[in-house]
C-alpha cells in the first residue's frame, strides 16, 4: 500500500532535481554568455536530458529566463534582509556589509547578459530595473531613515532622495554601452557607485 506513495515521492524528488539543475545551468550560461547565445537544445544536451523533459519544467526559454531573474532578485532581497535585519550592527556597518554583499551577488553577471536582454528580451530588461527599484526602496529607505534618527547620518539627509539618486545612477551605469565604455562589469559599477554615494570622494582631513 505504501509503494505508490514512495514512487510518487521519488518522482517528485527527481523532478525537483531536474528543475534545479536546469535553473543552475541556465543562470550560469545566461549571465556569462547572454540570453540570445543560449539555446534550449544546448541546455538539454549539457544536462543529459531530453528537450521534452526540459519543456515539461519550462515551456519556453523566455519562461526559463523569467524564473532565473525572479530567483536572482529573491536572493538579493534575502541577502539585504539578513544584513539590515541585524539589530546589533550600526547603520554604517550595515551599509558596508551591503556594499560588499551586492558586489558579490552581482559577480556572475557579465555585460553580455544585459546587452543580450536589451536586444532579445526588452520586457525582462525593464523588469530587472523594476525589481532593482523595488528591492532598494524596500530595504534602503527604512535603513537610512533609522540611521538619520539615531544620528548616524546627516540630519538633513533625505532617504528617499538618496535611494532615487542611487537608482538613477545605476540606471545609467548598467547600460551595456556605458559598461563597455568604462571597462566595468555590473558588479564593479554597482560597488563603485555605492562607495561614492555613501563614502564620498573627499579625503578625510588629518
Amino acid at each position: 500500500m505504501t509503494r505508490p506513495a514512495k514512487d510518487a515521492s521519488r518522482s517528485e524528488d527527481r523532478a525537483n532535481t531536474d528543475r534545479r539543475r536546469i535553473l543552475e545551468a541556465a543562470r550560469s550560461h545566461f549571465f556569462s554568455q547572454g540570453f540570445g547565445a543560449v539555446t534550449m537544445d544546448q541546455l538539454a544536451a549539457e544536462l543529459g536530458m531530453s528537450k521534452k523533459t526540459l519543456y515539461q519544467h519550462f515551456p519556453s526559454k523566455d519562461a526559463l529566463l523569467e524564473t532565473v531573474i525572479d530567483q536572482f532578485a529573491e536572493g538579493a532581497s534575502a541577502m539585504l534582509g539578513r544584513i539590515f535585519g541585524d539589530t546589533r550592527a550600526s547603520t554604517p556597518d550595515k551599509l558596508r556589509a551591503a556594499l560588499a554583499g551586492i558586489g558579490e551577488h552581482l559577480t556572475p553577471i557579465q555585460p553580455a547578459f544585459l546587452a543580450s536582454l536589451r536586444r532579445f528580451a526588452p520586457q525582462q530588461y525593464q523588469r530587472i530595473q523594476a525589481l532593482r527599484r523595488q528591492n532598494l526602496t524596500a530595504h534602503l529607505v527604512p535603513l537610512l531613515t533609522t540611521g538619520r534618527k539615531r544620528g548616524e547620518l546627516r540630519g538633513d539627509s533625505d532617504p528617499a532622495f538618496m535611494v532615487e539618486l542611487l537608482l538613477q545612477a545605476l540606471h545609467g551605469l548598467l547600460e551595456p554601452d556605458t559598461l563597455h565604455r568604462l571597462g566595468r562589469t555590473p558588479s564593479q559599477a554597482v560597488s563603485e557607485a555605492l562607495d561614492v554615494l555613501f563614502h564620498g570622494i573627499l579625503r578625510t582631513k588629518p
